[in-house]
C-alpha cells in the first residue's frame, strides 16, 4: 500500500433510514455515517425512490381478508341501480 491509496481497514458506521410507499411507488431517504481518515469524510447521504409490478388487489378482493368483505358495498346489501 502507498500512501496515495489511504487508510483501507474496517469501520464501524450508522445508518438510520426513513422509508415510505404509497400504491406502487416506493421513495426512501438515508444517511450513511461512517467517519474520517485522513482529512477525508466518507459518510453520504443517499436518495432512492421507485416502483414496483404486481402485488396489487386482485379483482374482486375488497381486502377484507377474512369473509364478509366490505359491508357497505352494494352487491352485499342486495342494492341494484336500475339501468
Amino acid at each position: 500500500m502507498t500512501s496515495a491509496d489511504g487508510d483501507v481497514g474496517t469501520k464501524f458506521g450508522f445508518m438510520p433510514r426513513a422509508e415510505f410507499e404509497l400504491g406502487h411507488f416506493r421513495a426512501a431517504v438515508e444517511y450513511n455515517l461512517v467517519g474520517k481518515s485522513n482529512n477525508t469524510n466518507y459518510s453520504y447521504i443517499g436518495f432512492k425512490i421507485g416502483f414496483f409490478f404486481g402485488g396489487g388487489r386482485l379483482e374482486g378482493d375488497n381486502g377484507g381478508g377474512g369473509g364478509g368483505g366490505n359491508k357497505r358495498s352494494p352487491q352485499n346489501r342486495g342494492d341494484v341501480s336500475p339501468r
